[in-house]
This record gives structure tokens, sequence and C-alpha cells, in this order.
């Protein structure tokens, strides 16, 4: 397992904008504390996988932030969370100041940071809720305990009870959050300003933010050469995987690689508003073209694997870029997202049980005649399997709305693509033989958790973001009654924001 999540730290570093390894290093933090703290077998567990999922929802609410802030939301929630005292009405404007819709002409930016100003405290209170509920979710479907479903959700509630999203204060927060939230803060500080920086900042916030006692226990630890030398040393990873404690968590079988696919797959799609089950979809219509095809049952594996996994390397992208037409990204911003298959691919290969699929996943953009990325390879040096993502993925993109570019049929789609040299004929005819074969999908007469009809109209124009007043005009109902089907929503699916009812639909396939 805790290989496997190793993948997830470092997607999530490259989410939050952090370097590489930094959330291994908070893992190897984490544990150091519970042992210097004399936690029990469990607690040591839960602070362990908690670690390496820490940032597990951090892709979920970016395109809400990049849309509030008008700016590369990556670098600015970093900079805010971790380097700034956003607890302080100072410290807020001058972040806002320096970070917030930089490009905007000076009287309108002067009108647009008094409304983020003004609005900041519920904005970092929703996007904390968020990206911690979908962080439980995601940890729920990795088969972890309710222990660390439960830190994980509540990972970011302060020790003061201040803005705490679940009410939380004090004991009343799993140790294993405690611990936690300290080696996320600990590491970067460490990493930027040094050892004595970071153990100033801590207790500066300590009975604050933070559990004075897991503060003095860092304390304790930073008087010591050796955990210092574990902690900043090379071969972190080695580090991390030999401390993983022995529990029930510890083996998995080959079924929870297809659950961590399955993760990577929702973490991703949900930064884009336009994405929503996108890598579910090519997966399913790389499957289909794989078995038409007669590929080996393993290899029908394996592509669909990689094709749920073919933008993990959007991570380091921010939500900003994603949300504007392609032709309006300036050079420095294209070049950013083009490399999104350098950095899934990266991922990949650093875990041996995902190994296997990273030349896909880093391949997936390459076009026969060489005019893809990142490498610009040509047809011999392409495997069949990203041939296959290939063309399943701009299949998905043609046929739903991207930014300025509405969706086109299914036909008319196909059509575009036999005339792309870039991609394999003989997949593209494969294809349009199964569009022409397809049947029509049945109706469904009976939805999860109980929803009604109407509720799932609703629930998918939410989940392409669409306010509340849209979805009324788009449905011809009041934005009132959109609410009330939006509460129904929330309590019938066991969630409490858009976000985390859009991962509910994405889960049980209510995203077209």
């Amino acid at each position: 397992m805790g290989e496997l999540l190793c993948a997830f730290a470092y997607a999530s570093d490259l989410a939050f904008g952090l370097q590489f390894e930094d959330s291994l290093r908070s893992c190897y933090l984490a544990s150091r504390l519970a042992e210097e703290l004399g936690v029990s077998d469990a607690d040591l567990a839960t602070s362990y996988y908690t670690a390496l999922l820490k940032d597990a929802g951090c892709t979920s609410w970016t395109s809400e932030l990049a849309g509030i802030w008008q700016t590369d939301e990556i670098v600015a929630r970093r900079e805010l969370i971790l380097f700034t005292d956003f607890r302080t009405p100072a410290g807020i404007e001058a972040w806002v100041r320096k970070y917030v819709a930089p490009p905007l002409p000076v009287p309108a930016r002067q009108s647009h940071l008094a409304e983020v100003i003004e609005s900041m405290p519920q904005t970092i209170k929703d996007a904390i809720t968020n990206t911690s509920d979908v962080a439980g979710r995601i940890s729920r479907r990795l088969g972890l305990t309710e222990a660390v479903q439960t830190a994980t959700r509540q990972l970011f509630e302060p020790w003061d009870g201040s803005g705490a999203p679940d009410g939380l204060k004090g004991n009343e927060i799993p140790i294993a959050s405690r611990i936690v939230l300290v080696s996320f803060f600990a590491v970067p500080i460490n990493r930027v300003h040094g050892h004595e920086a970071a153990v100033a900042a801590l207790k500066q916030s300590a009975g604050a933010t933070f559990d004075p006692l897991v503060v003095g226990a860092f304390e304790r630890l930073s008087g010591r050469d050796e955990f210092w030398e574990g902690l900043e040393g090379d071969r972190i990873r080695e580090r991390v995987l030999a401390i993983e404690p022995a529990s029930a968590m510890q083996e998995v079988g080959d079924e929870r690689v297809d659950a961590i696919a399955l993760a990577f797959a929702d973490f991703i799609d949900l930064k884009s508003r336009f994405a929503a089950a996108h890598s579910r979809r090519v997966s399913k219509v790389a499957e289909q073209l794989a078995r038409l095809m007669a590929c080996a049952p393993e290899a029908v594996i394996e592509i669909r694997r990689a094709a749920l996994m073919h933008d993990l390397g959007i991570a380091a992208v921010p939500s900003f870029f994603l949300e504007k037409p392609e032709v309006q990204l300036s050079d420095g911003e294209w070049e950013q997202y083009r490399l999104h298959p350098y950095h899934g691919e990266r991922i990949l290969s650093r875990v041996p049980t995902l190994a296997p699929y990273a030349e896909m996943v880093g391949n997936h953009q390459e076009r026969l005649d060489g005019s893809g990325y990142y490498r610009g390879l040509r047809q011999p040096n392409i495997s069949l399997g990203a041939r296959i993502i290939a063309v399943a993925d701009r299949l998905d993109e043609l046929t739903h709305d991207a930014p300025g570019k509405p969706a086109v049929d299914v036909e008319g789609a196909v059509d575009i693509l036999s005339a792309d040299n870039g991609l394999d004929g003989a997949i593209v005819r494969v294809l349009r033989r199964a569009v022409s074969e397809k049947p029509e999908p049945a109706a469904r007469s009976v939805y999860p958790a109980g929803l009604t009809q109407r509720e799932v109209e609703v629930l998918r124009l939410a989940a392409r973001g669409l306010t509340r007043a849209r979805i009324g005009s788009t449905l011809q109902i009041t934005e009132n009654t959109v609410r009330h089907h939006l509460e129904h929503i929330y309590t019938k699916t066991g969630t409490r924001s858009r976000v985390t009812a859009t991962l509910f639909a994405i889960e049980n396939e209510l995203v077209d």
C-alpha cells in the first residue's frame, strides 16, 4: 500500500506546487512525530497513510479558486497556505495584492481585489471543506480504514477550532490529523527557510493552528542530527517504504491497482469543470478498441488502466490554464500544458507496480507524423497502447464541450479523426465500425441514492460548473427550486458540496 500511495504523494506534490518528494518527507516526519509522542500502533499506521494521502483532494476546488483569483492558482494557493499569515487581515491583503488578477487593468483590478479580500474567509473555508471531503472519499475508495478516512477528512481542523469545517477543536481532532498537519507545514517551510525558521513558524502557531504537544515533539526532534539526516537525505522513498507500519492495510492485491487508477482518473478530472468523467470515458473506449483489435487479455487490462491515468500529469497544470481556450494560452502556458505527459510518466515510472503503464501515459500525445508531444516521436517508437489511447482521448475531447470549442456529434468527430494524419488510421477505422454498430443506450429508470430524474438533471449541470441561475435557466425552473434540489442531492448522496456531489456522479456514471 505504501508503494502505491507514493504515486499519490508524487501527484499531489505537483498539484499543490510542492517540490517532488515533499509529501514523502512529510510522511517520514509524521511517522517520527508519532513515535516521539508514543501513540498506539493503530494511530502510527493511520498517521503514515494519512500523510501520503494528505493532498488527495487538492485538485477538487482549483477551478473555483482559479476563477475567483484570476491567476495561476497552484502558485497562489501554495503561497497563501504555507507562507502567508492568512489568519490576519494584513496577511491576506498583502497576499491578495501580490497574487490576485495580475493581468487586469488597474481600476478593474482594484475593484476585484476588494471583492476577493472580503470573500477570503469563506473562500478558504470552502476550499478546505471540499479538499478534505474529497481526500476522505478517496481514502475510502482505496480500502483504507475508517480511521484514515476520518483523519484525511479532518486534517485541516485547526487546534483552536477557528474556521474549522467540522467545528472540531483540541483533542476532538484525531491525533493522526494533528500530527500530519504539522508535517504538512514543516517540510516545505524547512526546505525554503531552514531548520530554525520551521521550528519558529510552528511554535508561533502552537495553540492556534497546531496542537502544542505535536509542535513540542517536532522541537525535540529538531535537536537531533540523525533526524535531519533522515528527513533531508537522498533515497527518501526507500526510507518511507522501510518504515511502513505492519497492519491489515499493508499488503494489497492486484485489484487495488484498479482502485488507484480510478482514483487518479477522478483526482485529475476534478481540476476542470469541462473534464468530469473524461478519463473514465477514455478508458472505456480504449478498452473496447483494444478488444476489437484482438489485443491479448493482459494487454487490454494494461491499456484500460493506462487510459484511466493518461492525464495524471495534468496535476502540474494550473486550472487557470485549463479553463482558457487553447488559442488564448501564452507560449509559457502552452509549454507547461504540453509537458503533462512527461509528468505523468515521471510519477508512474517511480513506482514499480505502476511502471508498466508509464510509456503509454508518457506517449499518449505523440503522433505518427512526429507532430505530437512531449518527445515528438514517430510511428515506430509509439506503442499500440499509446496509439489507442490517443484516439480514444481525442474522440472524447471532440464530443464534449471544451473552452471555446462546443462539442460535435460522434460521427462528425470520427470524420475529424479520420483526416488526422497523426493518428493511427487502422485504429480510427476500427472506431468507425464500433460507432456504427453501437446500440442506443437503454434509458435508466432507477438512480443511485434514490435520486429522481430531475435531481440527476440538476446534478449533471452542477457537475459542469453551471451556477444555480444557469441551471434554472437551462431546466426552466426557478433558482430557488434549483437550491432545493441541490439540498436534496447532498442529503441523499451524503455529500455537502458541488465538488463531492460531482465526484458521486462520476463514481456512479451519472455524467455523460
